[in-house]
């Protein structure tokens, strides 16, 4: 049952002039969640809890984007993920979903109309090699029919009507098979791939699908011709796609070892349709999130109007606004903050996106986004009870980034005026220069012609065009997965050679008293994406190369840092390895070319390298890893407010970003905590030269909005902290000299205290010494500069 407390109960009545019935109330949110999850539990499907909305095993996704995303490794055929029990023949669940970037992407549709969003939840059911197209249609029809009572008469179903560029027929089975349950043949429409061929994205799983749709209007009528056309009464409400197909390329699919099915329902969208409205956003979803943003802005009731009919925009503000907010609670709670790459940067543009729509148009106060987490947080703790303790740091998290927006708002506002405040009165166009350093820092377009146009002063609008252009295409960039190899075909090549999987060794077995012992593995070379199984010239001059070894060193912990610490030796030379990559138990490394190599190289099938460890670079990238996580660990516990934006491993050196302003005092009190902790902190790696060697050397502060903790560790910090006392001392020193100078000598004190301060800034030496000694340093020139402009008193010549 749907409760709201009394108060809201009426704002909500008062606000949408909405009568709740028993219908709506019975038909909450809530109860059409339980009542599928439970229908395909009674017909013996295993409820799976959903997983995160990103998956870091598929780095072919940026965000978990369907019900089926989690279920891949069963799709395609891999019996030793160890997620699932090997016996899991069918599933259910509601899956946390995010539409914002990749192959499905609705973020540019959200608030123009009633049905999109960048995060939703997918009702899903699955059956693995179990049941195929028959039980498939015939328990979504069940559940639509006998469990939703939703009238047949409004109710029309699609099937895929073929395609000559896949190879692919027309679904005539299931065609029949809807015809068998009953529904007259001028309600089952053949369709094109677009609408029925399901596809994951670029590569990956797909098939045929069929759809069910229904029709809003009230009217008693039939209107196939309306099936699958925008701004229509009748809405696509499910979709069953049955999974055949793997795509290695954009024409060429080839058959799964298996048959699946794989279901998807929108519960926004169904919900909108048993609770009588014709939007998602009338639901008890999003109706107390938007009563509750009208309560922040005091602005007008919502009306639900699009289009030309929102003259205001105010309808369109609402709905982005409570979509967005969702999104961002639901990615923040599952460990993707706001950031400059791939899909960080994506909840960065979602939450600078919410707040202009909230500032601009709604005229919400500034740091108004988080008050409606709480909202947010009642509607789906039902569903993801992890939400509830998760509510503080995703209430801190978005501060911080609104906080940053507004800094870059006041920023680029103040750049703004002053660049026209300089202008010369016969100068009418903005200056190119100062427009090109505003929106490379970001700085919102529509606010820069604003305030232009308000003074009269033109902007060059082909050079801010092309200046957008290229903003847009560094963040595709950005965003680009980092695997240039083609994932799903490496795999399929590697099961049909029967190449097992990449053994891992361990540091200790190939560590003696002398160092790292190499150690000899077999070899096979991918080329196109494939695993080739015969003899290649490899170009080490101007090509990349991707190697698959059967041995690989265990330093998934330090991935970015392998390329200066291990080489492969390959026919008596020695090749830096860039990157590597696991997929799915193989692990890949990637080979740079390098002019300082032979012409080519000739590398056959399994043939036999050396991985080589520099010793000096292992040592110092494991104390720079132990100390980051351990560092992590502590702060999580110590600072209650601290939220981990992001932190970044080098070698004897790490760096973390927290969100809010961190003093001087607790970053202090941090320290000497995680240096207490290391004796007691146990780690599958040899520690005994760390322990100790942790040196905290320079504070950034954004602001209020972020704070920036650098560190180093091993050799250099051992170096700092010796220094610390050293430098210390000297400015102690100084201090005590400079007292009872005068005339020239406090001109040479002056060039000491300079030539001082110079180093104490150019030193790695610990961060809170380093303030005092500048702080000290600058009051003593401060009083020395003084003490010279006063005049010498003479001395008596009697």
């Amino acid at each position: 049952m749907l409760r709201f407390n009394t108060t809201l109960k009426s704002n909500i009545i008062d606000i949408f002039n909405y009568s709740y019935t028993k219908w709506r109330r019975v038909h909450s949110s809530k109860d059409i969640r339980s009542a599928f999850i439970k229908f395909y539990q009674e017909k013996d499907h295993t409820f799976v809890p959903s997983s995160k909305v990103f998956s870091p095993e598929d780095q072919s996704l940026l965000f978990v984007n369907a019900g089926m995303n989690q279920f891949k490794p069963i799709i395609l055929g891999n019996s030793d993920d160890k997620r699932f029990s090997s016996h899991l023949k069918r599933a259910v669940n509601s899956q946390r979903c995010i539409r914002a970037g990749g192959k499905h992407n609705d973020l540019d549709d959200v608030g123009a109309d009633l049905s999109h969003h960048t995060f939703f939840e997918m009702l899903g059911s699955w059956s693995f090699g179990d049941y195929f197209k028959d039980v498939a249609c015939k328990l979504a029809w069940e559940f639509l029919t006998d469990i939703c009572k939703l009238s047949s008469d409004r109710l029309y179903v699609t099937y895929f009507g073929g395609c000559d560029i896949l190879g692919v027929k027309a679904d005539i089975e299931t065609r029949d098979i809807w015809l068998s349950i009953g529904i007259s043949p001028e309600r089952v429409l053949p369709c094109s791939p677009k609408e029925n061929f399901w596809e994951m994205g670029e590569t990956g799983p797909c098939g045929p699908s069929t759809e069910i749709h229904y029709d809003r209007n009230p009217a008693n009528r039939f209107a196939p011709e309306e099936v699958n056309v925008d701004n229509s009464d009748i809405v696509e409400i499910w979709n069953i796609v049955f999974m055949q197909y793997n795509r290695i390329n954009e024409k060429s699919l080839e058959p799964l070892h298996s048959f699946h099915v794989d279901t998807g329902m929108g519960l926004e969208r169904i919900t909108g349709i048993l609770q009588g409205n014709k939007s998602n956003y009338d639901t008890d979803l999003f109706m107390p999130l938007i009563s509750k943003l009208r309560e922040v802005c005091n602005s007008r009731p919502y009306q639900g109007k699009v289009g030309s009919e929102d003259l205001d925009g105010i309808d369109c503000a609402y709905r982005v606004v409570s979509d967005h907010i969702r999104m961002l609670t639901i990615a923040v709670a599952d460990g993707i903050y706001p950031g400059l790459r791939d899909r960080n940067l994506i909840v960065r543009q979602v939450l600078r996106r919410a707040v202009k729509s909230g500032i601009d148009t709604l005229k919400a106060p500034r740091m108004f986004l988080s008050s409606l987490v709480p909202t947010v947080v009642s509607s789906l703790a039902s569903a993801y009870p992890d939400l509830k303790n998760k509510q503080n740091e995703i209430i801190n998290t978005i501060d911080s980034s609104e906080r940053q927006f507004y800094d870059l708002i006041d920023k680029g506002t103040g750049t703004v005026m002053f660049a026209m405040s300089k202008m010369k009165p016969d100068q009418t166009i903005f200056p190119v220069d100062t427009m090109r350093k505003l929106m490379l820092w970001g700085y919102p377009e529509e606010y820069l012609l604003r305030l232009t146009s308000d003074k009269g002063v033109t902007v060059d609008q082909p050079e801010l065009k092309k200046l957008l252009e290229k903003r847009t295409l560094d963040k595709t960039k950005k965003t680009k997965q980092s695997v240039q190899i083609d994932v799903l075909k490496v795999q399929k090549s590697l099961k049909d050679l029967a190449f097992s999987k990449t053994e891992i060794v361990s540091s200790s077995d190939l560590k003696n008293a002398g160092g790292f012992v190499p150690s000899t593995c077999k070899a096979i070379v991918l080329e196109n994406g494939s695993v080739c199984a015969r003899k290649v010239e490899w170009n080490s001059q101007n090509e990349v190369v991707y190697i698959l070894l059967n041995k690989c060193l265990n330093c998934s912990r330090m991935n970015h840092l392998v390329n200066s610490m291990m080489v492969l030796e390959i026919n008596n030379m020695e090749f830096p390895v860039e990157k590597t990559f696991d997929i799915d138990g193989w692990i890949i490394h990637k080979l740079l070319p390098s002019q300082t190599y032979p012409q080519s190289l000739i590398l056959a099938p399994y043939h036999t390298i050396r991985i080589i460890i520099k010793q000096q670079k292992w040592d110092s990238a494991l104390s720079a890893i132990f100390y980051t996580q351990l560092f992590i660990d502590v702060l999580r516990n110590k600072i209650s407010n601290a939220v981990l934006l992001k932190s970044r491993t080098g070698f004897d050196a790490f760096r973390v970003e927290v969100a809010g302003y961190q003093t001087t005092e607790d970053i202090v009190n941090l320290w000497k905590d995680v240096l207490k902790k290391v004796p007691q902190t146990s780690f599958d790696l040899d520690l005994s030269d760390t322990q100790g060697k942790l040196c905290i050397t320079k504070v950034k502060h954004q602001g209020t909005s972020k704070t920036v903790i650098f560190c180093l560790t091993g050799k250099k910090a051992e170096t700092a902290l010796k220094l610390t006392p050293e430098i210390q001392e000297k400015v102690n020193q100084l201090q005590l000299s400079s007292s009872q100078l005068q005339g020239e000598e406090i001109t040479k004190i002056i060039k000491k205290v300079g030539n001082l301060t110079y180093t104490v800034n150019a030193e790695d030496i610990a961060f809170d010494v380093k303030e005092n000694c500048r702080q000290s340093l600058g009051q003593l020139a401060h009083k020395l500069k003084l003490n010279l402009k006063q005049p010498v008193k003479n001395k008596s010549l009697s």
